[in-house]
């Protein structure tokens, strides 16, 4: 008999009358490999003149049985088959639809915060560092967003217009007592992740509040998005 996608509920008939052998999967086991060493060790079994024995595995929520005439392609080719029944049935379903309707209305309220934040970068004085700083921490997590479309290089472009630099004041270069070299630092770091990932480092989020409160004395609750978080574990910047 062999264990393919029609045959599955066959083989459940079939195993009342039979050794069931109940498996336990170990957390991170591969799918292929598993299914291999199951069917091996019922033909192992088998041969050893244990016939006609079922073992059932529950790999990821889906239930697979096999005998030792069955076949590992089929086995996998029922597991995704099944994967994409719970998966029609998901997005079919109300709470799925709820979900959705959930993520469009936060992605539409995050653009429109983010064409607030844009908007600001083309008035903002873009020579004082501070206000530079303190914009690109607000606009991070957009830019960390992949839902949400940031123009990286444009931002990236107007910086490099007002003289900003990436990779500045690295290594041998970092003085972490001189405000303007961490705060040109911080600057370069932003630039490198919008100008090579599209994105600023999130990290960044936790660099701008020390460096604001280090050399402006200035100590403000952690945000995100704009709203208030809890603030990132403490790291020495290096």
């Amino acid at each position: 008999m062999k264990n393919n996608i029609l045959d599955q509920s066959s083989i459940m008939e079939f195993s009342m009358k039979q050794k069931m052998i109940d498996l336990e999967v170990q957390a991170g086991s591969y799918l292929d490999n598993t299914i291999e060493g199951v069917i091996a060790g019922l033909k192992i079994a088998e041969k050893a003149g244990n016939r006609g024995c079922i073992a059932r595995i529950d790999f990821n929520g889906v239930m697979l049985l096999m005998s030792a005439k069955s076949v590992v392609k089929e086995v996998v080719e029922y597991y995704h088959y099944q994967l994409k029944l719970e998966w029609q049935a998901y997005v079919n379903s109300p709470e799925y639809k709820w979900r959705k309707q959930l993520e469009e209305a936060q992605i539409e309220r995050l653009m429109s915060e983010l064409e607030v934040i844009m908007a600001q970068l083309e008035y903002m004085d873009l020579s004082n560092i501070d206000h530079v700083l303190s914009w690109l921490n607000e606009i991070q997590p957009y830019s960390d967003d992949s839902r949400l479309k940031v123009p990286a290089k444009h931002i990236a472009k107007v910086l490099r217009s007002h003289g900003y630099l990436r990779d500045v004041n690295c290594n041998e270069n970092f003085k972490e007592d001189n405000k303007e070299n961490v705060a040109r630092y911080l600057v370069g770091q932003a630039l490198d992740g919008l100008e090579y990932r599209g994105a600023i480092h999130s990290m960044y989020c936790y660099f701008y509040p020390e460096w604001q409160e280090k050399f402006l004395g200035i100590k403000e609750p952690f945000y995100r998005y704009g709203r208030r978080t809890k603030r990132p574990e403490k790291k020495k910047c290096a």
